[in-house]
């Protein structure tokens, strides 16, 4: 009770509030805040129905771009931007008063640090509006926008008071960590917390575990239930703590939890906006194919008929772009949580002390003898990771930058991915070498025995190597071409390190060494021309009339739809059977 009073002392709130319209003379900057913030508020509907114009061509594949997602989200910031801006001016008029006035200085803490957490809830709020950006451009439904929107706002009706208190006892009272009255409010903003993330609509863990697993397995589900469950109790153990007395180490959960909540907000913002252009890029690819082939046939498509059909296909997402959204967001992620909660978490520090093998360095300039730790162990298996998922993620998305942006040929974007595959490796591998302590010169055994390798047994996989790079470059051959090889004709669907794929006609692949290609005899039917000409016999009986059976069999050609009048079809009496 005595806290309360001498928190809540009207004269000392009239001392920090009379002073505020001298300070907004005194200070004209401050009046810049509040006319922003009027301004704001003022093209409020203005932007909302700005907002909403953006979704307008969205799912119309020829007139929507990802141009109008970008400029959706601008406007939700600016719509998101209005109070938090007024309670971040209002902290800077108390951080300008004069004196040594304490309930002024909480004041301005509490307002400075909570304007942050009030922006980023303002932000989901807007994210969620009817016709904004999650309903019309990430395409949720109103039921899952409607749910998810209920379940902040509660949220932030909550935790903004609680955490108001919070900030402001413990800045008055920090030797006591806001006393019992900052403990109520640790305790209530907990209590909210574990609200929330009870309440949380299942849908926004099956979003989440689709970062993991685009098919649903037992697997992912545990994975969402443990971290749902995690974030439910941690807030309750952190209650707990407060009545036993540790109201410092709850303080820092619910500071902790609050950032997590940023971190997701920001992982599936960042997911659906690679979803979104990912989805978008692909329909704009195969739209573009399908008007090419309509007209070569000489076809007019009229309108946008693919429009909604392309719009739910969901195999515009089941590629290797899709997966490599998701695992930057999964290492993002990981990061994220690491930086959060790596304040409660044992020090890593104690693997710099564990020493593996020593390398030669160099230390300020002077060659020492440096150890190798096994946290240098760790990180270069960090790195190796990355690097493999780079390799794995990254060509089919340059692949598709490549095509629609450069507007380079399919068999081009290949070869640049392929390319940039082999580059990768080579300075993953230079690299770890370099952090594990390796150099050439300490492994000239090793480039020794490379060599009497490649001299003995090795030579015809290098042959191959240095063949597939002469392919790559050259072009003589390129993935979709048709070519013959020895008896064997198919398309080119793999160009690989050692060997390329052909496919036949009977759907066979057939494996080809590189080699083959370089210095063997290759048929390609389509290298520089895809029009080719296909021989046919047409046999028939004696006694038929020649002329007719001749007309028939170009009647019959100048109707088949793959079958082009220039060059146009030669027909002949070969001879007699």
């Amino acid at each position: 009770v005595t806290q309360v009073r001498e928190v809540f002392d009207p004269r000392a709130w009239m001392a920090v509030l009379t002073p505020i319209p001298g300070e907004l003379i005194r200070q004209p900057l401050t009046l810049v805040g509040i006319a922003l913030v009027l301004l704001l508020i003022y093209l409020t509907p203005r932007i909302t129905a700005r907002l909403i114009e953006t979704g307008r061509h969205v799912g119309f594949v020829r007139t929507d771009f990802y141009a109008s997602t970008l400029h959706a989200l601008v406007l939700t910031l600016l719509l998101s931007l209005k109070w938090p801006l007024l309670m971040l001016t209002g902290a800077w008029l108390f951080e300008l008063q004069e004196g040594d006035t304490g309930l002024a200085n909480a004041l301005y803490v509490a307002l400075l640090r909570l304007s942050f957490y009030f922006w980023v809830l303002e932000l989901q709020r807007k994210l969620l509006l009817p016709g904004g950006l999650v309903r019309k451009h990430f395409r949720w439904s109103e039921q899952r926008a409607d749910a998810l929107a209920r379940r902040v706002l509660r949220l932030e009706q909550t935790f903004l008071p609680a955490g108001f208190l919070m900030l402001l006892c413990n800045t008055l009272y920090p030797r006591d960590v806001g006393g019992s009255l900052g403990a109520l409010a640790v305790m209530a903003l907990l209590l909210s917390l574990a609200h929330f993330f009870y309440y949380l609509p299942p849908f926004v863990q099956e979003r989440m575990e689709s970062i993991f697993s685009q098919e649903r397995s037992d697997r992912s589900t545990m994975l969402g239930r443990f971290f749902r469950l995690f974030l439910i109790w941690v807030p309750i153990l952190g209650i707990v703590a407060v009545v036993m007395g540790y109201s410092f180490t709850a303080l820092e959960l619910a500071l902790l939890l609050v950032r997590t909540i940023l971190l997701i907000t920001a992982l599936l913002l960042v997911h659906e906006l690679g979803l979104r252009w990912l989805r978008l890029t692909r329909r704009k690819m195969i739209v573009k194919v399908r008007d090419e082939r309509a007209q070569s046939a000489g076809e007019e498509r009229e309108g946008n008929p693919d429009d909604d059909i392309l719009e739910n296909d969901p195999n515009l997402l089941s590629d290797e772009g899709t997966k490599f959204i998701n695992a930057i967001i999964i290492i993002g992620g990981a990061l994220g949580l690491f930086a959060i909660w790596s304040e409660v978490l044992p020090a890593f520090g104690i693997f710099e002390g564990v020493e593996l093998w020593h390398q030669q360095g160099v230390v300020d300039g002077r060659e020492a003898i440096v150890p190798v730790t096994l946290a240098d162990l760790l990180f270069a298996v960090l790195v190796l990771f990355l690097g493999w998922v780079a390799m794995r993620r990254v060509p089919s998305l340059l692949e598709i930058f490549l095509r629609q942006r450069v507007h380079v040929s399919a068999a081009s974007a290949y070869a640049a991915t392929r390319v940039f595959q082999y580059g990768v490796t080579t300075l993953l591998v230079i690299y770890v070498m370099g952090v594990l302590g390796g150099s050439w010169g300490q492994i000239q055994w090793a480039e020794a025995a490379l060599s009497v390798g490649i001299g003995v047994g090795l030579q015809e996989i290098v042959a191959n190597f240095i063949s597939g790079l002469i392919i790559l470059f050259e072009q003589p051959i390129r993935v979709g071409d048709t070519v013959t090889v020895g008896e064997v004709s198919g398309t080119v669907t793999k160009i690989r390190i050692r060997a390329t794929t052909i496919r036949d006609w009977d759907r066979r692949e057939l494996l080809v060494p590189n080699k083959e290609f370089v210095t063997g005899r290759l048929l390609n039917w389509s290298l520089s021309d895809a029009v080719t000409r296909v021989h046919l016999q047409v046999g028939v009986a004696y006694g038929t009339d020649m002329v007719e059976a001749l007309r028939v069999v170009r009647q019959v050609a100048e109707e088949h739809p793959v079958v082009l009048k220039d060059p146009e079809s030669i027909i002949t009496f070969d001879e007699f059977g």
